[in-house]
């Protein structure tokens, strides 16, 4: 089983923990991954502008980032890590009428979806992957 961790030393998120974790472990077992770890941290815009510069060249802030570290689908190993930006959660929950909490748990799922392997540059990818965070997060 791949070990999930929650790391919220740098900013706090309203998430049940247990829901959470049952939630990423059907998404990375949905997707044949057994072994490895999957970091899931907690930030705020500061850190996010930080990250989002230095690694994609875009200074501005946005609500997840994930970072493959090592990923062999073959044999089902994943080591990742997941931003999930929780200012800019709270500022979207309001945009879309829904609970920070239930936002927070979207963008975490839409972080460990591209882990393994879905993207979202175009129109099609974007509605696949709305359609798997939609049914992830049914149980959630």
């Amino acid at each position: 089983m791949v070990e999930i961790r929650f790391d919220m030393s740098e900013a706090r998120g309203d998430i049940d923990d247990k829901a959470a974790r049952a939630t990423l472990e059907k998404i990375l077992t949905d997707h044949n991954f057994n072994d490895g770890w999957l970091n899931v941290v907690i930030i705020g815009d500061t850190l996010t502008k930080n990250l989002h510069g230095q690694y994609l060249n875009d200074p501005h802030t946005t609500d997840v980032l994930s970072f493959e570290f090592d990923i062999n689908r073959d044999i089902g190993y994943m080591e990742g890590e997941v931003y999930a930006n929780v200012e800019q959660v709270r500022r979207q929950s309001e945009d879309y009428q829904t609970s920070p909490e239930k936002e927070l748990m979207r963008v975490i799922c839409h972080g460990v979806l591209h882990l393994v392997g879905y993207a979202d540059g175009a129109v099609e990818q974007r509605e696949i992957m709305r359609e798997k965070e939609d049914y992830y997060l049914k149980n959630y």
